[in-house]
């Protein structure tokens, strides 16, 4: 199979150029300096102007890089910026916009424009850059941002608008379009990234300060050598100027703002942030915030009137809720990709061009790990069983001891992708053009045992590995599975120094790097070089899926050698497709206001996302694809429902909503328990469904929730809670102890307090001590964490009483704030008090909902696992049901509509009304408020309808059993169903006609032979003996239809002990074709009988109707 089709980077060669035209007179005298990174400056002169017909004369063309030792690249406005400091005049058409345009005047000019050039590309600078001053017009999609946030901040109780735009949006000159419409008097910019103080300092400069008289104050460092006003320079222009309207765009970093001491640091600076009333905070990469209770404690100090939030991935602040519809603009990746195919203006250079296309990968994690994945496995052990596949967190899964569950299969994986053809690793030249990238897992342990496989691979062991993962300590609230988050900005920062630090070592010594974590680096950070995401996680948030995806799509221009490359794809490999499509169809659909749900609709809007990210998946044979709008919406399914089907359906995959049994017990479990259950492939009677009394309340997942009044309280109330007094709670002179010194030692108490009650609980439970002691931890680092915010809440409110005292004038003033510093005191006192009678008084409700949830989710587990081993019981029917009955109009809503009703109940042990009951689920009512809910079926329908045709096509494929190529029959997709009905498996029967013919030479090449099965199960034996006269009687009968009449109607008899095993074994012998059958059938020779319980006068009749004339 072909390796994949992956390029990453393309050769560019960037031009600076410079043309005139005779044809306009105006021109005399001018030269218009360009840039492209087209094949040639002469196509890139060619298109400008082509609409006007003129001569265009090129003076000359340059690469655009530095000719000094240390290289470097530039653009024309570089060069441009370097002609004005040396007096070189620029057109400036106020018709056009943007008004200054390319064209220079070098009549007059001491030096050609040549001259200034090598002058500028041997770094020949006389002075400092200069600063361009334009005028702008803002793109379309900017403009709806500025119209959205003013129309979003004049609603009613809406002061916060979110702009979710990716990269290259043109965020900061957007914005300050938003602050010249708002007619913002003071603006203050806080970002987490100090250096991107240039962008904003570089717009002002550009487009804002020659025409407005806002001034733009910072004291970053970044901007040490650009000359911004200093804080103290601004109070003394604001009262010099305050006749000509002076205002403020005030720049600050996040980890300034939280170093002051009036935001939660230790530092006497920013008090005027804090006491100025801000008509507009701007929050720059509002994503990565970080650090983030002391960055809400930081933000919480600022008085503002309106908030904007700024990111390119928000997706934790859209899944908060916290924003409506109306304050949100979103600037997406299909929007940017379609801006950058539909680019017209030829005149200017498409400034989307460099951004990379999103190709995805998606590949079955079961097809790597089994070499018989398109073979079925109904008659074989359990071994056969793939479904943890399915569970990339269950794949990936690790034991106490730190080593890979399934270790065996993680190194197959491994194996794969660096063998196997169409895996992304498999070649060096593949291995080349993903030299950098980012896995994400779902746990701490899995990247560490993942992390030492990696590095003793015979293949990967030559990379640089990254473990981007801390402690595992999870992130409060929802990450959707991963161990860590995204915002921890300490951990992230030094993880993100590890990879950068790799990358560069890896670069200049030729070698690769693989960065693994588990939720961090997936938002907020940019590494150029990562070229490919590898997901080996269960995401299945279709926003943090994409926030990940993303990582790899970020710009990169670089040179390797003498030669210049850009990045122009960017790919994810994924290993879950059935997760995948599914999030890319909520991708395509679901960020609308409304999404669509006109299946049409949603397939279109596919399609148009497919034009901008493509998918590659498996087809049926394993091939590499590339997917349609269909096949997006459909193989989700299709993946699950081939494995079904390989394992004779007797596989989990089939059944949804299982937790359903305990909202209606009377309704599932005596049917349940009617059906056999089906266990390492054998169908016996097994034990009962047995539904714990009271049913546990679960969620649609089955995950249990222990009701408080009747399990939670009582239990607490029979172990109570730890026993202490006020007077327990150490006292600490806040202005002489520090504050983590004083959470360190309350937290001490409250683990000495909590210790007796511990050790209750914990024997109440068979706790072990490393339990009580993770548990104890636990709670101490809470304590200190809400200690220590209390006391930086309560310095933050000392430090402004402090400032004030430095003014006060008189005594009254003075005793005033010594009354506002009792009650700051008093605040704190209780603050820490209630933490510290909150901690206490949860220790046991903590401990006992756990454990708890735990038992009963537990029982709950067993329960529903035994309510699988009993579907599993009436899903190995369902082959059988199909082989006889079945066609392609079959479904699970009228599956019973095709089966006679005594035949449905004597194979599968249940009625068809039963089976509806399963299948339809029941309304209940809530005998408390009377509501009455849906409690849906236990079959995924999606899943069974597509299994339905997964096996009717093998049926199809396999049907023609005198085909020698076919290497297996249907009937390896179709499971035992009692222990006393045996399917013969293939080889013995064909070892067994191979006896018959050894002992009874040409038997097969007589016509008048006849041949008998008469307690025939599937008709296995018969398609035998009519494959082997087919072939022995071809001389005497060469027409292959003729030679079959003969062989079915004359010499082929057989007796099925029941109704269904006759019909299967007609739908065998004839292949499925329906001329065949109906000679069967008419001949008389195949009838339904069981001789084991007839009287010998019986058979001997029955066998003289059968033979007939013969």
């Amino acid at each position: 199979m072909p390796s994949p089709n992956i390029s990453t980077f393309r050769e560019v060669v960037p031009y600076i150029y410079s043309w005139t035209t005779p044809d306009i007179p105006k021109y005399d005298g001018w030269e218009k300096i360009g840039y492209t990174e087209q094949e040639s400056a002469d196509k890139r002169i060619a298109q400008q102007g082509s609409q006007l017909n003129i001569t265009k004369v090129k003076r000359w063309a340059y690469r655009a890089a530095f000719i000094t030792e240390d290289g470097g690249t530039f653009r024309d406005s570089d060069f441009h910026a370097f002609l004005k400091q040396h007096g070189i005049e620029r057109e400036v058409d106020a018709a056009n916009t943007p008004s200054r345009t390319e064209w220079h005047r070098f009549a007059g000019a001491p030096k050609s424009s040549q001259q200034y050039f090598l002058e500028f590309a041997s770094k020949s600078f006389i002075t400092p850059a200069g600063n361009s001053q334009d005028d702008y017009e803002l793109r379309p999609e900017q403009k709806q941002a500025v119209a959205q946030a003013l129309s979003a901040f004049g609603a009613p109780d809406a002061d916060e608008v979110l702009w979710n735009a990716k990269p290259r949006f043109g965020k900061t000159l957007t914005t300050y379009d938003l602050v010249r419409k708002m007619d913002a008097r003071r603006v203050l910019i806080v970002t987490n990234r100090p250096a991107i103080a240039n962008s904003w300092f570089d717009d002002y400069q550009r487009f804002i300060a020659h025409q407005t008289t806002y001034q733009f104050v910072s004291e970053s460092p970044a901007l040490a050598e650009r000359g911004p006003m200093t804080r103290e320079q601004w109070r003394a222009y604001s009262l010099e100027h305050v006749d000509n309207d002076p205002r403020v765009i005030e720049f600050v970093s996040l980890q300034d703002l939280k170093g002051s001491k009036y935001f939660g640091g230790p530092f006497d600076k920013l008090k005027h942030i804090a006491d100025a009333d801000w008509d507009l905070l701007v929050i720059d990469e509002a994503h990565e915030g970080v650090d983030t209770s002391k960055t809400d404690v930081a933000f919480n100090q600022i008085t503002r009137s309106h908030t904007l939030h700024l990111s390119g991935t928000p997706f934790k602040a859209l899944a908060s809720g916290r924003f409506s519809a109306d304050q949100i603009f979103n600037w997406t990746y299909e929007d940017e990709q379609e801006a950058k195919a539909s680019w017209s203006d030829r005149s200017v250079d498409n400034p989307y061009e460099q951004l990379p296309t999103l190709n995805l990968l998606t590949y079955q994690l079961s097809r790597m790990l089994t070499e018989r994945l398109a073979e079925g496995v109904a008659l074989d052990d359990d071994a056969g069983n793939v479904d943890y596949t399915f569970d990339l967190a269950e794949f990936f899964a690790t034991k106490d001891n730190g080593y890979f569950v399934y270790e065996a299969d993680v190194v197959r994986f491994l194996d794969a992708l660096a063998t196997q053809e169409k895996y992304p690793f498999s070649t060096p030249e593949l291995r080349t053009e993903i030299r950098h990238s980012f896995w994400l897992l779902n746990r701490v342990a899995s990247a560490k045992a993942l992390e030492r496989l990696l590095k003793k691979h015979p293949v990967f062991g030559e990379y640089t590995v990254v473990l981007a993962a801390g402690d595992g300590r999870p992130n409060v609230g929802e990450n959707d599975g991963l161990d860590e988050d995204a915002d921890d900005a300490l951990t992230v920062g030094r993880s993100l120094d590890k990879v950068h630090t790799a990358i560069a070592t890896a670069e200049a010594e030729g070698g690769k790097t693989i960065t693994l974590s588990v939720g961090q680096l997936t938002t907020g950070v940019t590494v150029p070089e990562w070229t490919a995401v590898i997901m080996l996680s269960n995401l299945s948030s279709p926003a943090l899926y994409m926030q990940a995806a993303f990582r790899s799509q970020n710009p990169c221009t670089f040179t390797r050698g003498d030669k210049m490359f850009q990045k122009k794809n960017a790919y994810i490999f994924d290993f879950a497709p059935e997760r995948t499509l599914t999030i890319f169809d909520a991708f395509a659909n679901n960020l609308a206001a409304h999404p669509p749900s006109d299946a049409g609709e949603r397939r279109e809007n596919i399609r148009r996302l497919l034009n901008f990210f493509p998918i590659l998946g498996e087809d049926t044979e394993g091939r590499m694809i590339e997917l349609d709008a269909a096949q997006v919406l459909t193989f989700p399914q299709v993946f699950k429902a081939r494995e079904v089907v390989r394992r004779g359906f007797l596989s989990n995959l089939l059944f949804t909503n299982v937790s359903g049994i305990f909202r209606a017990v009377e309704h599932f479990q005596d049917i349940l328990n009617q059906l056999p259950v089906a266990k390492e492939n054998k169908a016996k009677k097994g034990d009962p469904v047995k539904v714990p009394l009271p049913p546990p309340t679960t969620d649609a997942d089955g995950n249990v929730q222990v009701d408080f009044g009747t399990v939670i309280n009582p239990k607490i109330a029979e172990l109570g809670k730890p026993i202490y007094s006020d007077a327990d709670v150490p006292h600490f002179d806040p202005a002489t102890t520090k504050a983590a010194e004083a959470a360190k030692q309350i937290a001490a108490v409250v683990t000495e307090k909590a210790r007796e009650t511990r050790a209750k609980v914990a024997a109440e439970y068979g706790m072990t001590a490393k339990q009580i002691e993770s548990d104890e931890k636990t709670t101490a680092a809470q304590v200190k964490t809400r200690v220590e915010r209390a006391y930086v809440d309560h310095q933050i409110a000392m430090n402004h009483i402090d400032a004030e005292r430095a003014d006060t004038a008189t005594e009254t003033e003075f005793l005033a704030l010594d009354a506002k510093l009792e009650e700051a005191r008093a605040e704190l006192d209780a603050k820490v008090l209630g933490i510290f009678h909150s901690t206490l008084d949860s220790v046991t409700q903590t401990v006992v909902t756990r454990e708890e949830t735990k038992k009963a989710q537990s029982r709950a587990n067993k329960t529903m696992d035994a309510a699988r081993d009993h579907l599993r019981g009436f899903a190995r029917t369902i082959p059988m049901f199909l082989m006889a009955y079945g066609d392609r109009d079959t479904t699970l809503a009228n599956f019973d509509d095709y089966t006679p009703d005594d035949v449905f109940a004597e194979i599968s042990g249940i009625t068809e009304d039963d089976f509806g009951k399963l299948r339809d689920g029941r309304d209940v009512t809530d005998e408390t408020t009377g509501e009455v809910s849906r409690v849906p079926g236990l079959f995924d329908e999606a899943v069974f309808n597509q299994a339905i045709q997964e096996f009717l096509n093998k049926k199809a494929d396999l049907s023609d059993y005198f085909n020698p190529a076919l290497t297996e029959d249907i009937f390896a997709y179709i499971p035992q169903q009692k222990t006393s009905l045996v399917f013969t498996p293939r080889p013995v029967v064909e070892l067994m006609c191979d006896t018959l013919e050894k002992e009874n030479p040409g038997i097969f090449s007589d016509p008048d032979k006849t041949f008998a099965d008469l307690f025939s199960t599937a008709g296995l034996f018969c398609m035998q003996i009519v494959r082997r006269l087919d072939q022995g009687l071809a001389d005497v009968f060469p027409d292959q239809d003729e030679r079959l009449r003969h062989i079915l109607t004359r010499q082929v008899f057989e007796m099925s002990p029941n109704k269904i095993l006759h019909d299967i074994t007609l739908e065998a012998v004839s292949g499925g074709v329906a001329e065949r059958r109906a000679w069967l059938e008419d001949s008389g020779h195949f009838r339904v009988g069981d001789l084991a319980r007839m009287t010998i006068e019986e058979r001997e009749r029955v066998v003289d109707e059968m033979l007939g004339e013969n």
